[in-house]
């Protein structure tokens, strides 16, 4: 199966609109569609429904213990529809790697799998730009903020308006990390209160059943864990998954342990 979607952008299709819709993250580009914002799943629906009709939720400023929740109610007004259709290569990249992640631990066998890496690590920054536009995202342990900030940068990238910064982009981190991570499935990391960025996304985390993923827009500070930066592809099980990117000097492929029916470890 192939979700390479070669020579695929987030841009919206030319021209330009030259309008902002109220409430969307990416009107400072005045390419709106002009109309109100629509309901915007910053985790995709598609991803959702494969939890059930309803789910526990944490990790958002509603959520600081587990609370119900359904596809139907986990969105926010924060994208006209013009923003949103154009992100949809990185919904089906995202929700591509899940459903493999999610076949392996019920013990299904399924074939080769190709993504669009650059598509792929958009996703938890897709994600986190929702989770933060919306005022759900959580401050530093669990802490509501009262709205932490949606850098520009953040939004250039998500809709490929800028290249993503040398040494930044899709990380996959080994196991035994401090990193945070919710059942909201995306973690946005910001600068700590006492940084001259403070409240200001530089990351976001995404745990797909236990194994962690993380995309930043700023160079991380070294880490103690073994850090692989955009790989060359994933092996779990019998499954591959190659990962094609725009540009990339990675031929690394990552092996991950993580045994069938549980959450693991790279």
């Amino acid at each position: 199966m192939s979700l390479d979607f070669a020579g695929a952008t987030t841009r919206p299709p030319a021209p330009k609109r030259g309008m902002s819709s109220p409430g969307c993250y990416a009107a400072e580009f005045s390419d709106c569609d002009g109309g109100p914002c629509n309901r915007e799943h910053y985790v995709s629906k598609s991803m959702l429904e494969l939890f059930g009709a309803q789910f526990e939720v944490s990790g958002a400023s509603w959520a600081d213990v587990p609370r119900r929740a359904s596809p139907k109610t986990l969105w926010a007004p924060v994208l006209c529809e013009r923003h949103n259709t154009a992100l949809s290569p990185v919904d089906q990249a995202g929700v591509a790697l899940f459903q493999a992640f999610r076949d392996y631990h019920c013990g299904k066998d399924g074939d080769d799998l190709v993504l669009d890496g650059d598509m792929l690590e958009r996703w938890p920054l897709k994600a986190a730009a929702g989770l933060i536009s919306s005022g759900h995202a959580l401050w530093k342990e669990g802490a509501s903020a009262p709205r932490p900030k949606l850098p520009r940068e953040l939004a250039e990238i998500l809709f490929d308006e800028t290249d993503m910064p040398e040494g930044c982009g899709l990380q996959c981190v080994a196991s035994g990390s401090a990193l945070p991570r919710s059942f909201l499935l995306v973690h946005p990391l910001t600068h700590p209160s006492e940084h001259e960025r403070a409240g200001v996304l530089y990351a976001a985390v995404c745990g797909l059943l236990g194994t962690p993923f993380m995309t930043c827009i700023e160079p991380l500070p070294p880490l103690r864990e073994r850090v692989w930066r955009r790989p060359a592809g994933l092996l779990f099980g019998s499954r591959r998954v190659t990962l094609n990117w725009r540009r990339s000097d990675s031929t690394e492929w990552i092996t991950l342990l993580v045994p069938r029916g549980m959450g693991g470890a790279i």
